[in-house]
């Protein structure tokens, strides 16, 4: 009963008396285990009170992550939710989007919907846009090699708050270095790269000056429960005066990676 209610609720927000237009972030992942790709598409709209929401409309497995397959994923739940006037749609930098959006704004079209002739529709994540520049960054081949190290002592996705964690640990892992063989048994082999050596702490508490400043600017714009768009531009310019400082910065290796 409870889902019928939140389902007739949202039903009744989006209808034409309710809400004008509709903001979505679309994502994809895939379950390697599994070997399943999955969709999920989230609405953001404002109501009568100005309060914004944020709503999951659809998490399913598509066929693969081409533009064909994500845009007929995409439309396939507007049509089942009877939503036709979309504002933007939101996603990362990967080609297969691109097409999509190019399908989906022709669909809006169609619709007799497609506001602002669709000049909006197609929205590329700032969040993703970070993480390319900070991968970019992390290229270098001791920064992997270190990173790979301590990320097989700790078993964490992460980056920054798995350096984060284990630097504040890094005694912790020396002992166990000493009073457990199958430590650095396990990490002597593949995909791991053996125990974290004294130039990888070193190195972690670089790459964590570095890392940190994205990881909140991360933070600050992922948000969903408070509008970002009007926050991004000043927040990019914080970074690019950052990045400027480190250029000239005595520290070479952080002025390399801020090069990069």
């Amino acid at each position: 009963m409870l889902k019928v209610k939140a389902y007739t609720w949202f039903k009744n927000q989006v209808s034409d008396d309710n809400v004008d237009n509709l903001d979505f972030e679309h994502g994809c992942d895939v379950d390697k285990d599994m070997k399943v790709n999955y969709m999920c598409l989230t609405a953001h709209f404002i109501d009568d009170d100005w309060n914004l929401h944020k709503r999951i409309l659809n998490f399913c497995p598509i066929i693969g992550h081409k533009s064909e397959e994500i845009s007929k994923g995409v439309e396939k739940c507007l049509l089942e939710w009877s939503i036709d006037r979309i504002f933007t749609i939101t996603v990362d930098n990967a080609s297969s989007n691109d097409g999509a959006m190019v399908y989906l704004k022709k669909k809006l079209e169609n619709w007799g919907h497609n506001i602002l002739g669709g000049k909006y529709v197609h929205m590329r994540c700032m969040a993703h846009i970070i993480n390319l520049v900070v991968q970019d960054g992390l290229k270098g081949k001791d920064e992997h090699e270190a990173i790979s190290r301590i990320r097989g002592a700790v078993r964490w996705n992460s980056t920054y708050l798995m350096l984060e964690a284990a630097t504040c640990l890094k005694r912790a892992f020396d002992a166990y270095e000493d009073i457990d063989l199958a430590y650095m048994t396990d990490l002597s082999k593949k995909p791991f790269d053996g125990v974290p050596i004294e130039s990888d702490w070193d190195r972690a508490k670089l790459l964590l000056k570095f890392l940190k400043h994205f990881y909140n600017l991360t933070l600050c714009i992922f948000g969903s429960s408070y509008v970002t768009s009007n926050i991004v531009f000043h927040e990019i310019c914080k970074v690019d005066l950052l990045l400027k400082r480190w250029l000239n910065s005595e520290d070479v290796e952080l002025s390399e990676m801020a090069e990069k």
